[in-house]
């Protein structure tokens, strides 16, 4: 085995309390996988990677770190580098998307999980001889990938460690997972530490409106900065604010600096659309700084100024912001939510999970006794949910689908994951890979979704920066620019270079220019967010896709890139691109058809041949229906036929019902959908003629099975003798099959003397409604016997003074049941 150096261990351990369980993850990590769980300040992401490496290392001699968040990744690395005494980019080192300082000697290697995945789906291999996954709680889509994959990458490769790595986190459930299928079957080991916490005083500011249709109120954000200002005069060190996204941080910090007079103190934001060289800046401040020590601000020194750092969710975890005394949490989280109903995928803000509220908390008690304020009631906090929901459960996984498609696994079928996919939310993600060509009918990935899957854009932007840049391979650069506009990634360029290249110079009869590339480029991505407005005076939208939403006006036709659903329900247009009717059928071409539909009106059939470019109708013609069509059109009709149906042909159809519910075969389906299937037999001979068929009991009646339909009356009968001789009329249930449906009898008491056991259909009770002389209800049951014994005789009492020409009698079992008044 080639000999590699040893970190030292005790000169990274110093001050960090994960060190007393350096020798049980050592000797765990001898063995197999591990859990480790450990709160924030125990130091489990400075202290794990380096001592994994000297205890497993194999051929690689490498360990890879995952960390959720870019700014986490750079700044775990830098820190492990510093403790070492190593120079980032030798032993120490990471890449995230667009930037690497790793070299021949890195023994440790921080990456996003994004750049991990990739590495899997291009090598079906990873060269470490060890993956330690940090933040596991957060369960991130790529994290969960990741982790499944890796699952599978060990089952074919002993000498491959997986550590799973969370400050707050289900040990089991992931140490079951890890467990699975390896010798000797059981979980994995968990190796966990404590920290000491100081003190903290955790207070509630609530405010009453956090949220309205629009996201994170002004009037909110003001509340949290006064709130944040407030702790600036009166706590000691810096004051980290949590917000759910970029604007509502840049309006806060903004807020706070309006709000403070003194001089000395800074406002520091802090998310992830920050260079490294910002972000950092959160992250140097001296450890021995007056600003963690001083005891009020009056004592800061005016070269160490105390902070309010205003951060989004990416100082929550893996990362530590030093000096932080006090904490102000808006208690908002924003994630990624798909809107089955409509198709479209967006950021939603919502209260955050009691765990993130905690972890963030924690944050304030690192260095000494701390105050977190948090902007809701109490009661309200206690609502919130335990755990975030994992994203693979509420997240648009397209993407995701697609990668476990290049991964072998279609479907995600056969990943060892901690939870299932949706079925909604699976079939709506390869519908859209099936759209864009990169998966065919069975769901297997095609060479075009295995070129998107090595895209680090979305598979939408990969489908459009593709076809963009053979459109118009002599604008290539400007294809990449308007991607990366949209998507905030980087060097595309050379993508669309090589790819305008290689396949640039398609004919196409559309005369495009530069200024088209934009809305281009989000039609291409969105075609079934392609949009036509519904009329001139109206503000809406209809999609190629077959949903609506609001959207700006002046535009005819838009190519929506962004759609949030308002709190009242309504889908809102935040970003879309205007285009013509040209760009439309570029982007959507594959979606356009003809469709001739018919109808009935007025007794008779009628036809429209429509021309649609998806959902939306573009022009429209009368036409001469085929029988086909009004087969179909019959078909459609005919489903709600007998609900207008007369009375004795509905009747009919609820006892064919009834029989077929109760008995079952031979006995046939007359629901709307069977008879539908039955229109041929229904109809016979009526279909070719240009008036509409009515539905009778003669009709009806062709579907009984022969030579059972004979006892079908007698089964089922329409009518039944009471003892009087009358013979009454059953109501049949609508739908037999609903829990609640009953076979009612509506009969006048006096017809039913002597009647001990209630009448019963195909093994069903009759619900007997007993009615007064003048037909009013007088009592409901489906056990005479119990009536006549007990309910009868306060009936009785009630009802003799009111109708005396009908006949009481004390003893109704031995009366003579009657229709006619006593005398007759």
């Amino acid at each position: 085995m080639t000999p590699f150096s040893q970190f030292k261990l005790t000169n990274i351990a110093v001050g960090l309390p994960f060190a007393s369980q350096l020798d049980s993850l050592a000797d765990a990590v001898r063995h197999g996988d591990v859990v480790v769980q450990a709160p924030p300040g125990t130091g489990k992401t400075t202290l794990v990677p380096p001592a994994v490496a000297n205890a497993w290392h194999g051929q690689y001699g490498r360990v890879v770190v995952t960390a959720p968040r870019r700014v986490a990744v750079r700044s775990a690395a830098r820190r492990l580098a510093q403790l070492s005494g190593t120079k980032l980019g030798e032993e120490v080192g990471f890449t995230v998307r667009g930037e690497s300082q790793v070299s021949r000697h890195t023994r440790v290697e921080f990456v996003t999980p994004g750049v991990l995945l990739r590495r899997l789906l291009r090598d079906g291999d990873i060269e470490a001889d060890a993956v330690i996954i940090d933040e596991v709680h957060e369960r991130g889509l790529d994290t969960d990938l990741v982790l499944a994959m890796l699952r599978d990458l060990r089952d074919i490769r002993e000498d491959l460690r997986i550590i799973a790595m969370s400050a707050t986190v289900d040990a089991p459930k992931f140490a079951e997972l890890l467990g699975a299928g390896t010798a000797g079957a059981g979980a994995a080991p968990i190796v966990a530490a404590e920290a000491e916490m100081f003190p903290l005083d955790i207070r509630y500011a609530p405010f009453p409106k956090r949220l309205d249709s629009r996201g994170v109120t002004d009037e909110f954000l003001r509340h949290v900065a006064e709130q944040a200002a407030g702790l600036v005069a009166h706590a000691h060190g810096d004051v980290l604010v949590f917000l759910p996204g970029v604007r509502e941080v840049d309006r806060c910090a903004g807020y706070v600096e309006g709000l403070l007079t003194a001089t000395n103190f800074e406002v520091l934001t802090l998310h992830g659309r920050q260079s490294a060289e910002e972000q950092d800046r959160v992250f140097r401040r001296d450890a021995t700084s007056a600003a963690s020590t001083a005891p009020t601000s009056a004592t800061a020194t005016a070269t160490q100024p105390r902070r309010v750092i205003v951060s989004t969710s990416i100082a929550e975890s893996s990362v530590t912001v030093p000096g932080v005394r006090a904490v102000v949490d808006a208690c908002l989280t924003r994630g990624p939510r798909l809107d089955v109903a409509r198709g479209f995928s967006g950021l939603v803000t919502t209260s955050c999970a009691q765990s993130s509220a905690n972890q963030r908390a924690g944050r304030a008690g690192r260095e000494g006794p701390g105050i977190v304020i948090r902007c809701v009631s109490q009661s309200e906090f206690s609502s919130f949910p335990a755990w975030p929901a994992p994203e693979i459960a509420v997240a648009d996984l397209t993407q995701a689908m697609l990668d476990a498609a290049a991964w072998g696994t279609p479907r995600m079928e056969g990943l060892k994951l901690l939870d299932a996919p949706p079925a909604h939310h699976t079939d709506a993600a390869l519908e859209v890979l099936a759209g864009l060509g990169a998966i065919d009918d069975t769901g297997a990935i095609t060479d075009l979704g295995r070129r998107l899957a090595t895209l680090p854009v979305h598979p939408r932007m990969g489908r459009a920066l593709l076809a963009a840049s053979e459109l118009m391979p002599e604008h290539a650069d400007k294809v990449a620019r308007a991607v990366e506009k949209l998507t905030d990634a980087r060097g595309l360029t050379k993508i669309t270079r090589d790819h305008a290249r290689e396949h640039g110079g398609k004919a196409s009869s559309f005369n495009l220019l530069p200024s088209d590339i934009p809305a281009l480029v989000t039609a291409l991505a969105w075609p079934d967010f392609v949009g036509k407005r519904r009329g001139a005076d109206t503000d809406e939208f209809l999609f190629t896709g077959g949903t609506a939403a609001t959207g700006p006006r002046g535009h005819e036709w838009i190519a929506a890139s962004e759609i949030t659903r308002q709190s009242n329900g309504r889908a809102l247009i935040r970003a879309s691109e205007p285009i013509d009717l040209e760009i439309a059928m570029l982007a959507a071409g594959h979606l356009a058809r003809t469709e001739t539909t018919a109808f009935i009106e007025a007794g008779r059939f009628r036809a429209r041949e429509r021309e649609l470019l998806g959902a939306i109708e573009l022009s429209s013609r009368p036409a001469q229906p085929t029988p086909e069509q009004c087969v179909s059109a019959n078909s459609a009709w005919l489903a709600d036929a007998h609900l207008t149906a007369p009375a004795d042909t509905e009747g009919l159809r609820r006892r064919m019902a009834f029989a077929h519910v109760h008995k079952g075969e031979p006995w046939p389906d007359v629901s709307s959908a069977g008879l539908a299937a039955s229109i041929d037999v229904l109809f016979a001979g009526e279909l070719d003629q240009p008036r509409v068929p009515r539905l009778d009991s003669e009709k009806l009646r062709r579907l009984l099975p022969w030579p059972e339909a004979t006892e079908f009356d007698s089964l089922v009968p329409e009518r039944m003798q009471v003892p009087s001789g009358s013979r009454i009329r059953l109501e049949y249930p609508a739908d037999p099959a609903s829990e609640d449906a009953q076979i009612v009898l509506a009969v006048k008491l006096q017809e039913c003397f002597g009647l001990a056991e209630t009448p019963q259909v195909l093994g069903v009770p009759v619900t007997m409604h007993l009615l007064s002389p003048a037909g009013r209800p007088l009592a409901v049951t489906q056990d005479l016997s119990s009536f006549w014994n007990g309910a009868y005789s306060q009936v009785r009492a009630e009802m003799r003074g009111r109708y005396p020409k009908h006949p009481w009698p004390e003893n109704p079992w031995e009366e003579q049941a009657t229709a006619r008044t006593k005398r007759r």
